[in-house]
């Protein structure tokens, strides 16, 4: 399944609810670049025993129940040992969750990614994890993620094995500018120093060693988009 580039929105009642994509019961579904707004339920929902899906680059705003829920808390959502394999990335989510939900909420799934997305103005928590006492959410990476308001990051204690590495999430974090994605039109960019060091050292393969004594430094930008991608992957 592919979705890509759609515009999804005011679906649903406040009764019934209505997601603005439901990649539900899939094998290899990737959503791409999609705009999802002012849904009565969640932006995009995965569950039911879905298997390897990538959420990527995706502007999700204003929906009820949250901008990303994979997973379900009773069996009749999808509630089951199943759900696994998800890549969560590089998506613009605001004003999410004005029904009592996370903006990005992971229940009873396993082995997934978030990365690199920002989330501003959110309703309730910002990422949340959760489970059951039986079907815990397990092997999580949390990486490089902004967002704003608190509690930034919520773990409810039904879960196992998650890493949170490099995440900024503070009051106000939309008038931050977070680290820019490479643009091979611009002589000058922005890149957060850290985040290089981290993948390269001080002393990395680059036209120009890290220099965090200086505020300007000259890269190879060839080397950069190999490791880096030009979305900032």
């Amino acid at each position: 399944v592919l979705a890509q580039n759609n515009y999804s929105h005011d679906n649903g009642t406040p009764q019934a609810g209505g997601a603005g994509m439901s990649l539900s019961g899939v094998t290899h579904a990737q959503a791409v670049r999609n705009r999802i707004e002012n849904n009565t339920a969640a932006g995009v929902w995965s569950t039911f025993d879905a298997n390897d899906v990538k959420i990527l680059n995706n502007t999700i705003r204003n929906n009820a129940s949250g901008g990303i829920t994979i997973g379900g808390g009773t069996v009749d959502i999808g509630l089951g040992p199943n759900n696994s394999g998800f890549e969560i990335k590089n998506n613009i989510l605001s004003g999410n969750g004005s029904a009592g939900f996370a903006t990005i909420t992971v229940f009873a799934s396993k082995n997934g990614m978030l990365e690199r997305n920002k989330i501003e103005s959110s309703q309730y928590d910002n990422i949340q994890i959760d489970g059951t006492q039986d079907i815990l959410s397990t092997n999580w990476v949390i990486l490089r993620n902004v967002c704003s308001s608190e509690p930034g990051i919520r773990d409810l204690g039904r879960s196992q094995n998650i890493v949170l590495k490099s995440n900024l999430c503070q009051t106000n974090i939309n008038q931050q500018i977070p680290p820019a994605d490479l643009d091979l039109n611009a002589r000058v960019d922005i890149f957060d120093y850290n985040l290089l060091v981290s993948d390269f050292g001080k002393t990395g393969d680059l036209v120009s060693d890290i220099n965090l004594d200086k505020k300007v430094d000259i890269f190879d930008y060839n080397i950069l988009v190999a490791n880096f991608g030009k979305n900032g992957s």
